[in-house]
């Protein structure tokens, strides 16, 4: 069973700057994994933001600045976690993103495969009734130890 990673404390609660319906923003986030505390193992999930209940995610993307040569496959997708018992609940691992690679440098191009993403097959981003996570999971053979990723999403709040 895929387990959380250490939660980033720049990333454990998310901020609206306001409330109400048609606000929109980018969430962005570095992460440098050549930091062993960063470290993704294999079948390891990293929750990146934390979206609250009826904020929409309509598209998930990814920069990466510094490759990691042998990690070709990772997820971006979703996830939720009862904060009681910290036990998680797939709700869709690739769902923005599938087999995506950190072996080259630059903007990580979509996946149609990916239900969430604008070139989805079901509509473009998802949203719960409750908090979740959008997330990278490392479905590569090996650890991610080496690359630099900026992450971004794309939000519209709903509530």
């Amino acid at each position: 069973m895929a387990t959380f990673t250490a939660i980033q404390t720049d990333s454990e609660d998310f901020a609206l700057p306001w409330d109400g319906l048609q606000k929109v923003g980018v969430l962005k986030r570095e992460v440098d994994f050549s930091v062993a505390a960063n470290y993704l193992a294999t079948t390891t999930i990293m929750p990146l933001f934390k979206i609250p209940a009826y904020v929409k995610v309509t598209e998930v993307g990814m920069r990466v600045i510094t490759a990691d040569t042998d990690v070709t496959t990772v997820h971006l997708g979703a996830y939720s976690r009862n904060e009681t018992t910290l036990a998680i609940t797939e709700i869709d691992a690739d769902g923005f993103g599938v087999d995506m690679s950190l072996a080259a440098t630059g903007y990580v191009a979509y996946d149609v495969d990916a239900v969430y993403n604008r070139q989805g097959t079901t509509g473009r981003g998802y949203v719960s009734i409750s908090d979740w996570y959008v997330t990278i999971y490392n479905a590569d053979a090996d650890t991610i130890n080496g690359a630099k990723v900026e992450f971004f999403a794309i939000w519209e709040d709903l509530r």
